[in-house]
C-alpha cells in the first residue's frame, strides 16, 4: 500500500483496504483501473464526509450492485462511462447513478430502442428538442432506477419511467 496524498502517480489511496488491493491484483489492467478509481473515489469521500480511515468491506449484491457490508454505512453507487469514474454516496437512504457518454450527433444510435419505451416516455421523447439527446436521458434515468432497486441494469424493460413516477420489477409504483 502506498503513502501519502493522491495524485500522480500515486492514483489510489492509501485508505484501501487489504481486500481491495488483492482483488484487484487478479484483474486484467483496464478493470483494475476502473475498479482501483472507484474504491478510492469512495475511500476519499467516506473519509472526507465520516472520518473513516479505512474503506469498509464491500459486498456485491447476486444483481452485482456493490455495497457495504455493514448496513448502517450510507449507500453508494458507481458508474462507468468511457474512461470516467461516477460515485454517488447517498447521506441518507438509498442511491443509484449511471452516466452515458453523449453520442455524436452525425451518427446517432438510439440507446433506448422503441420496443422498450412507453408510449409516455415516446411522446417525452418526440417532444424534446433532441431526441437522441433525450432518449440517452432516459435510458440514464432508467438504469439509475434499476440500480438503486438493485435490479440488473443490462434489463432496461424492468424499469418504466412516467412523469413524477417510476416502477421496476421489485418496486412497483413509486414517487421521484
Amino acid at each position: 500500500m502506498q503513502d501519502g496524498p493522491l495524485n500522480p502517480p500515486n492514483l489510489t489511496s492509501p485508505r484501501l483496504n487489504d481486500e481491495v488491493l488483492n482483488a484487484a491484483s487478479l484483474m486484467p489492467e483496464h478493470r483494475r483501473t476502473r475498479y482501483l478509481a472507484s474504491r478510492t473515489l469512495v475511500a476519499e469521500m467516506m473519509f472526507m464526509l465520516y472520518g473513516t480511515q479505512r474503506l469498509p468491506q464491500i459486498i456485491t449484491s447476486t444483481a452485482g450492485r456493490p455495497r457495504f457490508a455493514d448496513a448502517e454505512l450510507p449507500d453508494f453507487s458507481l458508474a462507468y462511462a468511457g474512461n470516467m469514474v461516477g460515485v454517488l454516496l447517498a447521506t441518507e437512504g438509498r442511491c443509484g447513478l449511471d452516466m452515458e457518454l453523449r453520442r455524436s450527433f452525425q451518427a446517432p444510435s438510439p440507446v433506448v430502442p422503441p420496443s422498450q419505451s412507453s408510449s409516455s416516455e415516446i411522446t417525452w421523447i418526440n417532444n424534446q428538442n433532441d431526441p437522441n439527446e433525450a432518449r440517452t436521458q432516459l435510458h440514464t434515468l432508467r438504469r439509475s432506477v434499476l440500480k438503486l432497486t438493485d435490479n440488473p441494469p443490462d434489463q432496461p424493460e424492468h424499469a418504466t419511467i412516467v412523469a413524477g413516477f417510476w416502477s421496476s420489477a421489485r418496486h412497483k409504483r413509486a414517487a421521484y
